[in-house]
């Protein structure tokens, strides 16, 4: 491999520049020239590999090659965000979105004047009308859709398109007259088409017409200056072509691809027409186009081919930010040449403003950079020499310095690439050169100081900003299912395994479901009596992986290598377990005694990098056999925590802690939240947040407090923590034991809710410390909430006094809802337990029910 420390110092490959004169901009301007017209051609969604002039061979794109041509192509050309809003905003400003707060698609919300690119900020069509330039915006503007974000509020004259997102491609499906009667976010894919202000029947394909438009625009502006940008909004989904451009892919076997071809093909044959234009006026030479994609195809959405580049839209590797890019000015660019130094959508307003002879305002400092000094081999070396781009939301971070890139696709990891050698990011070089990603990760900092948060809430919460601001629309918020109560299918128990209990189960990012389970001699292992005969067998704990849906089998079963074989008189036992980027947690809690129905005193936090095969203490030691069992008070991660008098004795705080889980790999949320009952009272729920980058910190971790006004209150004093949820009293049949009322949360994508499953016993007046659910005369209490957000408020949907899936002998205890196995409209979910006789005999194993969740719709 190339020396990384020579790159990281700037040398790198020479430009060959084409050995001819060629007059610069400031040249022409000082010889009293027009200013040049500018064209900026974007594409959306479209793929790297899918035109020619990056290598691409299935599509043919004559027309989009005829500027890489008879001008530049740019081999490293970026936008600065990888979806489409955000990397628009920064386009037209020339400013990383980021200093604005404009890190988010927009919500389509008409009435609302803070949904959209910050009223601050200036438009390149803002900067060019101070150069007498005549601008005009075609197609998709999608920077807010409220009346100031407009575009002719934003320094264009002229406008023909649409403002939201995405659209249809016929007309005959644009059956709304306009936004306000839009009843959810995608009915402005339905809207007719705007001309300025005015609604406009329009029979032709959308991308057509935009064509059309684009064409009509140059004809009147032929005198010029004017700046045009062409905005389509093909390839974006719905995939949709008219027969004339998919009959000239009649061999792609694939019908996505076939269609993603044609609509292609279509943006081709518009920029056909409009350089045609362009030398029908002999205005061609006076003319810049920029030719690019807003970001990097989304392959699996829109069958667009990234080529080499690694992922794809949405994401900071190189298929979200690198794109198809390039640009033509006769007699002022060199024609045919390729420019290997990274360049960003941003240089494009940097250069638009001096060409035609403006300067930047200073109260608004640009971040792009004129590139015709570079382009003309006026100035050598890079036109930056650092690019950075930060998604917000997903703490996700990228560095270009001249060939190497530093990665960071979520906080808790970090990659270094160089893309001389690995355009497809396969091989990272961090662990080689520490210093080097060190170094790039501070300039990263120093720039993110500059940024701030967004500003407005984005797409992805469209639905819950539609019920707390259905005033911005001129229709009621769309109802909501709710929850009212639970049907229980006995037809469909199954019972799995021998001998364990206590599920608790997450949905890693392998798409498997692992689960830790307590005092057990592994799954379809033997009998009891045998597996203590033969101890190789039993143990007290145990990490197990389950493939495949609910219907699972033994084969789908694997018990994980990594985790430390225990005896089964241990005095640590599994109880929660998630999993967070690929790693995995697990929490063992200690009794005073070697007996688990004694007082829990202190917790143990482990973790696997590798999905369950080697375990690690939050400390960094690994977990063997032989340390499995020490129980000195330094080899727990929370120990005698906030001691409470309770009877005859101390309770301490947070033990048996149960993980909420929030979706595959608990991707929904930045947090991870915990729950456990108060020792000293059962009935009361306490909880903890932490950041997913410091969970093995417990210096983090934030204990609820309370509420204000619904909205928690979170302290880093565990003395001051609240009550999250207050469960029923005590029962009429004794008090609950300390072993109640332990939650199992998991996060429901089909009705957007947390659902919560809890259960209670009572020690029908024995000790509170030393019952067990055997003394019990009847089944335990069961109980099912739910909540718009993982810390509550919680409302209960359904309540058991006494419940028992099917047999008054079975006691039921353990309740687990699957992460993993909920139906799409979320009303079906898989609800597991264990359940035992009086002398462990009975279905000690995996039981397992569908469950049904009752709703009714409301506002």
């Amino acid at each position: 491999m190339h020396d990384m420390r020579r790159k990281i110092a700037g040398t790198g490959i020479l430009f060959l520049m084409i050995l001819k004169m060629i007059p610069s901009p400031a040249q022409t301007a000082a010889k009293g020239n027009d200013p040049p017209n500018i064209i900026i051609i974007l594409t959306d969604d479209q793929g790297y590999h899918d035109v020619g002039f990056t290598g691409g061979t299935q599509i043919p794109t004559p027309n989009i090659d005829r500027i890489a041509r008879q001008g530049v192509v740019f081999r490293h050309g970026y936008v600065s965000y990888s979806v489409c809003s955000p990397s628009r905003a920064g386009l037209l400003t020339g400013r990383y979105q980021g200093r604005f707060g404009h890190g988010r698609n927009p919500i389509l919300a008409p009435n609302d004047s803070t949904m959209g690119l910050p009223l601050e900020e200036k438009t390149l069509a803002d900067a060019l009308n101070r150069a007498g330039y005549n601008s005009m915006v075609v197609g998709k503007w999608h920077l807010g859709a409220h009346e100031v974000h407009h575009p002719l509020s934003r320094g264009f004259d002229e406008f023909y398109g649409f403002l939201i997102g995405g659209h249809q491609y016929f007309p005959e499906k644009w059956i709304l007259e306009d936004l306000s009667e839009i009843e959810n976010q995608w009915d402005g894919y339905l809207t007719k088409l705007l001309q300025n202000h005015t609604r406009v029947e329009e029979d032709e394909y959308i991308t057509d017409a935009f064509s059309r438009e684009a064409a009509n625009f140059i004809q009147r502006n032929r005198s010029g200056p004017f700046f045009l940008c062409l905005a389509y909004n093909a390839p974006h989904t719905p995939l949709q072509a008219t027969e004339k451009y998919l009959k000239r892919f009649e061999h792609i076997e694939d019908p996505d691809r076939r269609t993603y071809a044609a609509m292609v093909s279509a943006v081709d044959d518009g920029v056909g027409d409009m350089l045609d234009k362009l030398q029908e006026l002999g205005i061609e030479n006076n003319t810049l186009v920029f030719f690019l994609s807003d970001n990097g195809g989304p392959e699996q959405d829109n069958s667009s081919d990234n080529g080499p580049l690694r992922a794809g839209k949405g994401t900071l590797f190189e298929g979200g930010i690198h794109i198809p890019f390039a640009a033509q000015w006769p007699g002022h660019i060199p024609r045919g040449i390729v420019y290997d130094k990274p360049v960003i959508s941003l240089d494009i307003f940097a250069t638009g403003i001096a060409i035609a002879g403006l300067s930047p305002d200073p109260e608004h400092p640009v971040d792009g950079t004129n590139l015709m000094p570079y382009l003309t081999g006026k100035t050598q070396g890079a036109p930056h020499d650092y690019l950075f781009w930060r998604m917000f939301d997903k703490k996700s971070y990228a560095v270009r310095h001249d060939t190497i890139k530093l990665m960071i696709p979520n906080d808790q990891s970090k990659m270094l690439f160089d893309l001389e050698d690995d355009i497809s990011e396969t091989t990272d070089l961090s662990g080689i050169h520490p210093d080097i990603l060190d170094d790039l990760n501070q300039q990263r900092e120093k720039w993110e100081e500059k940024m701030i948060n967004p500003v407005f809430t984005g797409l992805l919460k469209w639905e819950e900003y539609f019920r707390k601001h259905h005033q911005n629309y001129n229709c009621n918020p769309p109802d909501k299912a709710y929850p009212v109560g639970v049907e229980f299918h006995e037809n469909t128990i199954s019972r799995k395994g021998h001998y364990g209990d206590n599920w608790c189960q997450t949905w890693a990012s392998d798409g498997n479901i692992y689960t830790m389970m307590d005092d057990g001699n592994g799954w379809w292992g033997r009998n009891k009596k045998i597996a203590i005969e033969k101890m190789n067998m039993y143990q007290g704990s145990m990490c197990i992986q389950i493939k495949g849906d609910e219907d699972f089998t033994a084969d789908d079963v694997k018990r994980m290598p990594g985790w430390p074989k225990n005896p089964p008189n241990s005095p640590l036992y599994a109880y929660g377990i998630v999993s967070v980027d690929g790693t995995l947690y697990v929490w063992l809690w200690k009794s005073e005694s070697d007996s688990w129905y004694q007082r829990p005193i202190a917790n143990r936090l482990l973790y696997s990098p590798d999905l369950g095969q080697t375990f690690y203490r939050w400390n960094g030691r690994k977990e063997t056999e032989e340390t499995f069992s020490e129980t000195d008070s330094c080899t727990f991660f929370l120990y005698k925590e906030d001691p409470t008098w309770k009877i005859d004795r101390y309770a301490y705080a947070f033990n048996w802690i149960a993980f909420c889980q929030a979706g595959k790999d608990n991707s929904k949320d930045d947090y991870v939240y915990m729950y456990a009952p108060e020792q000293y009272d059962p009935t009361k729920l306490a909880m903890i947040r932490v950041n997913k980058k410091h969970i093995l910190n417990k210096e983090k971790y934030e204990y609820f407090k309370g509420w204000d006004d619904e909205e928690p209150l979170w302290t880093k004093d565990m003395s001051e923590r609240g009550v999250n949820l207050q469960y029923p009293k005590k029962r009429s049949d004794g008090e609950w034991m300390w072993a109640s009322w332990f939650p199992s949360v998991v996060y429901n994508p089909g009705l957007d809710l947390y659902i919560m499953v809890s259960y209670g016993v009572t020690d029908e007046g024995k000790n509170f410390w030393d019952g067990w659910c055997r003394h019990c005369k009847y089944p335990g209490s069961l109980g099912f909430w739910y909540a718009e957000n993982p810390w509550g408020p919680w409302k209960q949907f359904y309540y058991s006094e006494y419940f028992y899936a099917d047999r008054k002998e079975n006691r039921t205890y353990g309740f687990k809802l699957s992460p993993k196995w909920i139906g799409e409209d979320g009303k079906t979910m898989q609800l597991i337990w264990s359940d035992a006789g009086d002398d462990h005999s009975t279905n000690y194993k995996w039981n397992q029910m569908e469950i049904e969740i009752l709703i009714e719709q409301h506002p």
